[in-house]
């Protein structure tokens, strides 16, 4: 029984694919170090670019992530064709997709639920996307290069979280600012890595954080360097999670 990694890909929730050659580096590279490893397709889309629509293809894209989650956890309880073990099950994604991880583990209360979303259209935090009667939680979050909606649904006891973000992302803020849609749109202000990690330190979350000093969006897509990082790090805080030490304890140079 081996842990599972649930990765997201990016895209703006405009496009992107399963295929994508960032998600499916990162789901090659943990597989050879014993993970399970999927990437998963989600609903995409945002017809006019505003606010309202920007929030429901985040919450549409939580609810299948969350039914992907649930996919496995039956499977386990059923047929076991992936051999995963049910009990560490973590979520991740690069850009998009880190936004669908953060999510998924923060917004997860009724009240948080934000006056954009109709939940007698659209369900609730669960949603209709498949495999009801199983648990969507996850045992910790790889957020790379995303941003929360509202820092402060983090609450003591949640999910502890793994975060990576570049100080000159153009299109994801590494702060707290303005989120520009492809880079071009104003859509809202978010809380980007900096800002969740500063707030978990704050209110006692376990949490890491790697600062790509001076690079921008998802640096790992075009560089080996990059993703070599990227997956040590990673790797290290997942070792953590599963009482393991550290594959790779040398200190990053931030």
């Amino acid at each position: 029984a081996r842990p599972l990694i649930v990765w997201a890909h990016g895209g703006s929730f405009l496009g992107g694919s399963k295929n994508d050659p960032d998600v499916t580096s990162l789901c090659n590279h943990f597989a050879k170090r014993g993970y399970v490893c999927a990437s998963i397709g989600y609903r995409i889309g945002i017809p006019i670019p505003n606010q309202t629509n920007a929030t429901k293809a985040v919450y549409r894209a939580v609810q299948d992530m969350k039914a992907a989650i649930r996919y496995f956890r039956q499977d386990a309880a059923g047929a076991q064709v992936y051999h995963i073990d049910p009990a560490k099950i973590f979520a991740g994604g690069s850009s998009a997709g880190a936004f669908m991880a953060l999510h998924l583990a923060y917004l997860d209360q009724p009240s948080e639920i934000p006056s954009q979303i109709d939940t007698v259209t659209m369900g609730n935090l669960e949603g209709n996307s498949g495999n009801p009667g199983y648990s969507s939680e996850v045992n910790a979050v790889i957020n790379l290069c995303g941003a929360l909606d509202n820092k402060t649904w983090m609450t003591a006891g949640d999910e502890p979280l793994c975060s990576m973000h570049g100080t000159s992302d153009n299109i994801v803020p590494y702060s707290t600012a303005m989120l520009y849609l492809s880079g071009i749109l104003p859509i809202m202000t978010v809380d980007g890595s900096y800002s969740v990690n500063q707030y978990a330190d704050q209110i006692g979350v376990p949490n890491v954080m790697y600062t790509y000093f001076g690079a921008g969006h998802v640096p790992y897509l075009a560089s080996t360097a990059y993703m070599d990082t990227t997956v040590r790090f990673v790797s290290n805080f997942l070792y953590t999670q599963l009482g393991c030490p550290p594959s790779d304890p040398t200190p990053y140079p931030n």
